[in-house]
Parts: structure tokens; C-alpha cells; sequence
């Protein structure tokens, strides 16, 4: 007999509840459309999205963390709060891009409200839009020009792969004087001696051209000073 009582206490109250979220869900009024009579692919489409909720409740619009697959959410848009009789009309645009070929496409969006601490998920109503191609197919009679001119392409120039072999060159001319610096000092040396030599031999030359042997005594112990 307790048990039955229970049972009926549970059923009652499951009742009452039915038809209290039944009236709850019957005030809570949601518009959505589509803004663009068709469906280009990639082109953002606006929808507008609006709930009409008496005052006290709350309404949750899907953001950018709600998965819009098959399609992506490009912006939104929200607008004021309007009051109207004791109800509320909350409204929002959402951009909306397509990358998908099917000739009638479907879209719908969800949305809660929250009364006290009860929230209530809901679906707005199914949208179909045609889908728009772009890309129209030819038949094999159709003519095709042909362009034979070459266009240059103008190519930046790879600055890092340059640094790199600017700094692989600089590591390998001090790696190479390192080993080879006595024998680069040798032949620098070898080089200076040779060209004073040089110079010596073309001045001696010069003084043997005079004919007087003071002026040539002279300028042989010049030389030999210098």
C-alpha cells in the first residue's frame, strides 16, 4: 500500500512538472531565417536569429565554442534587448560560410533559456537554401584560347638561406687561417721582400745610368742609407 501511494506521488509530480515546462516552453518563441535567397560556396550568409521570452527567464545563444559543422561561423552580430508586454526579444545575426556542394542545403541552430535554476535546450526550425554553382560545365565543342606568353614571376630573395652560407663561408675562411696561417704569413712575407726587391733592382738601374761617378757614388750611398 506505501508502495503504491509513492508511485502515485511520482507520477503526480511528473505530471505537474510535464505542464509546467510544457507552459514554460510554450512562452518562449524563437524566429530564424536566412537572410540570402541561395548558398554560394565559401560566401558568409547572414541568418537572423531572434527568441521572444517573458521577463525573469535568460536565453544562451550558441557562440564560436559551439560546433557549427558542416559549416563554419565566420562573425555574429548582437543587438539590444527589446521589451514588449511584460516579454523580451533578444535578436543576433550570425554569419555563416558553406563549403559543402549539396544542391539543398539545411541549417538550424540551438538555443536554451534558464528559469530559476532549471535550463531548457531547444532547437530553432530547419532551414533549406538552395545551393548556387559557380563552376558550370562545358561541353566538348566549346572553343579554348590558348596564352603563349611567358610571365615572369618575380622571386624575393631567400634572406635566411643567404645568412646561413654568409655564416657557413665566415666559419670556413677562419677554419682555413687557422691551419694554413704560418704558411699565408710565409707567403706574405715572401711577397713583401720580393716586391722592395724589385724596387731596389729598378733604382739601381736608375743610378747606373749616370755618367758622372761623384752623382753615382752619391746616389749609391743614398740608396744604401735608405
Amino acid at each position: 500500500m506505501l508502495l503504491d501511494m509513492c508511485n502515485w506521488k511520482f507520477l503526480f509530480f511528473f505530471i505537474v512538472t510535464s505542464c509546467l515546462n510544457h507552459c514554460s516552453f510554450s512562452q518562449v518563441l524563437s524566429n530564424f531565417q536566412c537572410l540570402e535567397d541561395s548558398i554560394v560556396l565559401g560566401k558568409p550568409i547572414p541568418f537572423g536569429f531572434s527568441v521572444r521570452y517573458p521577463i525573469g527567464y535568460g536565453i544562451i545563444f550558441p557562440d564560436s565554442a559551439k560546433d557549427f559543422s558542416p559549416y563554419e561561423l565566420n562573425s555574429k552580430k548582437y543587438f539590444p534587448t527589446k521589451i514588449e508586454n511584460n516579454y523580451a526579444v533578444d535578436s543576433v545575426v550570425y554569419y555563416i560560410s558553406s563549403f559543402q556542394i549539396d544542391s539543398i542545403q539545411t541549417f538550424q541552430l540551438p538555443f536554451a533559456y534558464v528559469y530559476k535554476l532549471d535550463t531548457t535546450f531547444l532547437k530553432s526550425k530547419f532551414i533549406q537554401r538552395p545551393f548556387q554553382r559557380k563552376v558550370f560545365q562545358y561541353s566538348e565543342n566549346t572553343p579554348y584560347l590558348y596564352d603563349n606568353k611567358i610571365i615572369e614571376i618575380p622571386v624575393e630573395p631567400n634572406y635566411g638561406l643567404l645568412l646561413i652560407l654568409v655564416l657557413a663561408l665566415w666559419v670556413l675562411v677562419v677554419f682555413l687561417y687557422f691551419i694554413f696561417r704560418k704558411s699565408i704569413a710565409k707567403w706574405l712575407i715572401l711577397r713583401q721582400k720580393t716586391k722592395e726587391w724589385q724596387k731596389f733592382q729598378t733604382k739601381i738601374n736608375q743610378i747606373y745610368d749616370y755618367q758622372d761617378v761623384k752623382t753615382l757614388i752619391y746616389e749609391l750611398n743614398k740608396l744604401w742609407k735608405n
